[in-house]
């Protein structure tokens, strides 16, 4: 079977007859075996793929894969940079987001460099220094001239009387303030509390208000007095006489408001109520609102500087502004002191002292000075002539602190060549071919070589005892060794001449060779 159509199993049948021996069974076909064709995303300029399917066994597609359409870029904006007083800034660019593809190149903005801004003097206060005039930048904040510390002025004193403490308020003793600032010698005497007195109860009638038991102070108006309002007449039989105390009551009451109170962060307040402007009967009664209690806002502490003092936490109420904890003055820290090193003057350079800074806030407490350079210390160095081969110098001085010098090389001269005429030999003496010597140093260029003449005459009579002699002679003369039969050095001749060289090797043996045979 295939994917689509189906097989048969094996059957057998009759060649003659064709009778059906074992008949053949449908194979039902197989159907498709999937296989997904993965998806293929589509980028910035390339086309994608959909999913599709194929069949594993014949290929079949199944899906058909579609194509998406490329997206195209995706424009991004890449923020413009502004130069800085010291540094470049960028220009406005753009990028595609998916492929990272720059679309508009940034381009480079020079740096803007300082634009100076005076930082005004500050005046010295009592306890804190001022400060001299001086310059930053405006953009970048960077100092132009460092502003340097005026001393504080000290304080300007004067003097407080005492006050006494009351039950609520507190009282304080002499002190001292300043003329020029917050300074203050201040102590505070706590407020004395209540000198309280009990007050019995009264109960309230129809008309008159009543109140609980409470306390005042002997000392000042402190109460915890509260009213108990009037009870109002009662006519509950509708004769419009009070039933508890007999009052004839107002057959059509004529109401008016009784203006109420807001209540505050400390007090209660009332609400609105009514009452008879004829009998005076209550016939709304006020209800109290409770105070509201205050509520707390937190003063931010304020960090002191080197020179500048700070504040501690505090708290106030947001609706009355009562301060509800007291910020306190935090001194200043005054400068940590850190040294900025200096630098050493050397030769041809000035140098600077040790200054100081402070480690905090960066003002310069104490400026560096400058050093002088400390000029060279000269040695002197004697010349030396330049020579053929080597060269030479002119005296000069050099610096035992640094690397300066006078120097100055003198090249080497060369050799001045001077040509020694070649001798010609003759019958009886050796000649010299032509040779070179320097004129200054003397050094050999080219060496001058010993040779003989072309002729050399021999006697041929001779006795046979003689030549017996000379042969020998001559054989025992074969057998010594080049160096042996070299001639002693003549001291007619320049030193180089006498150097031993296979020239004169042989020109000694051919004068050997021709003493013995004549």
């Amino acid at each position: 079977p295939t994917c689509t159509e189906t097989g048969l199993t094996e059957g057998k049948h009759c060649e003659r007859c064709d009778a059906v021996l074992v008949a053949q069974n449908v194979v039902p076909a197989l159907g498709h075996k999937e296989v997904v064709d993965a998806a293929k995303a589509p980028t910035c300029t390339e086309t994608g793929l959909t999913e599709g399917k194929h069949c594993e066994r014949c290929d079949a597609v199944l899906v058909a894969q579609t194509v998406v359409p490329a997206l195209g870029h995706k424009e991004v904006v890449d923020a413009a940079k502004a130069p800085t007083c010291t540094e470049t800034g960028l220009t406005e660019g753009k990028h595609c987001e998916r492929c990272d593809a720059v679309l508009v190149a940034q381009n480079i903005v020079p740096a803007l460099g300082h634009k100076e801004v005076v930082d005004a003097a500050k005046d010295p206060t009592c306890t804190e220094t001022g400060l001299t005039e001086g310059k930053h930048c405006e953009r970048c904040d960077a100092v132009l001239v460092a502003q340097t510390v005026v001393p504080a002025l000290g304080h300007d004193k004067v003097e407080h009387a005492a006050k006494a403490p009351t039950c609520t308020e507190h009282g304080w003793n002499a002190y001292e303030t300043c003329s020029r600032c917050d300074y203050t010698t201040y102590a505070e005497i706590p407020a004395l509390g209540h000198d309280v007195v009990e007050h019995a109860a009264k109960a309230p009638t129809c008309t008159e208000a009543g109140w609980e038991a409470y306390e005042t102070c002997s000392r000042c108006d402190y109460t915890t007095y509260v009213e108990i309002p009037a009870l109002g007449h009662k006519d509950e039989n509708g004769d419009y006489i009070c039933d508890v105390c007999g009052a004839k009551l107002c057959t059509e009451h004529n109401e008016v408001i009784i203006p109420g109170k807001e209540a505050t962060c400390t007090e209660s307040g009332l609400t609105d109520g009514k009452k008879c402007s004829k009998c005076g009967e209550i016939t709304v009664p006020q209800e109290v609102i409770p105070a509201l209690g205050h509520e707390e806002v937190v003063d931010a502490a304020v960090a002191p500087t080197c020179t500048e003092t700070g504040l501690t936490e505090g708290k106030h109420c947001g609706r009355c502004g009562e301060v509800l904890v007291a910020q306190e003055v935090v001194p200043a820290t005054g400068h940590t002191e850190e040294t900025i090193p200096g630098v050493e003057a050397t030769c041809t350079t000035t140098g600077l002292t040790d200054g100081v800074k402070c480690s905090v806030c960066g003002i310069v407490l104490v400026e560096r000075k400058v050093t002088p350079a400390l000029g060279h210390d000269e040695i002197a160095h004697e010349g030396k002539d330049a020579t053929c081969t080597e060269a030479g110098w002119k005296a000069y001085v050099t610096c035992s602190r640094c690397d300066y010098t006078t120097y100055e090389e003198i090249p080497a001269l060369g050799h001045k060549e001077v040509v020694d005429a070649a001798v010609a030999p003759t019958c009886t003496e050796t000649g010299l071919t032509e040779g070179k010597h320097c004129e200054r140093c003397g050094e050999v260029l080219v060496a001058q070589e010993s040779f003989l003449h072309s002729v050399i005459k021999t006697k041929t009579a001779i006795t046979s005892a003689t030549s017996a002699e000379q042969n020998s002679a001559l054989s025992t003369k074969k057998k010594s060794s080049p160096e042996k039969m070299q001639p002693a050095p003549n001291p007619d001749l320049p030193k180089e001449r006498n150097a031993p060289s296979a020239a004169r090797f042989l020109l000694h043996r051919k004068r050997f060779l021709h003493s013995v045979t004549t």
